[in-house]
């Protein structure tokens, strides 16, 4: 349920945002949108692959971890001086949390979960990914229509 009203809550502040013109210095507002939007897709998909497998600790607490760690991007690019570096610096910031749950796993376990894995290389993916669409046409016309 938390996870659900996360989710309506942060698309509500990324329109909302939008809306008002708020993105970080030089950066085009409907476009930034984007980065908080895709964080809660790639939030819920996790936190609803987690739910799946909540029957299995060891896949729903790694599937649960990574989808905090989704979203702490904003937190970290908020930092003083972090968020002048762009997005590579603050991405690749967040994603140390995952090489930490790997080297967790590695030294406790002997091996990397599949989690980390496949879910970790999703979050690596989605970035690019979620930068590239933020310049399209279609996303802009979603984000004028979001926003109007």
């Amino acid at each position: 349920m938390l996870a659900a009203a996360m989710v309506v809550v942060g698309v509500s502040a990324a329109v909302t945002g939008a809306s008002r013109g708020s993105a970080p210095p030089g950066t085009d507002p409907l476009s930034f949108m984007a980065i908080p939007f895709f964080d809660m897709v790639v939030f819920s998909a996790l936190v609803t692959a987690a739910f799946l497998k909540r029957r299995d600790r060891d896949w729903h607490k790694r599937l649960m971890l990574l989808a905090y760690i989704s979203l702490i991007t904003a937190a970290i690019a908020r930092m003083p001086g972090v968020l002048g570096l762009g997005p590579p610096v603050f991405f690749g910031l967040s994603f140390l949390f995952v090489v930490a749950g790997i080297v967790y796993d590695l030294i406790s376990r002997r091996r990397v979960h599949p989690a980390y894995l496949w879910r970790g290389a999703w979050i690596l993916l989605s970035v690019p990914l979620r930068l590239v669409v933020s310049t399209t046409g279609v996303w802009t016309a979603f984000a004028r229509w979001a926003t109007s």
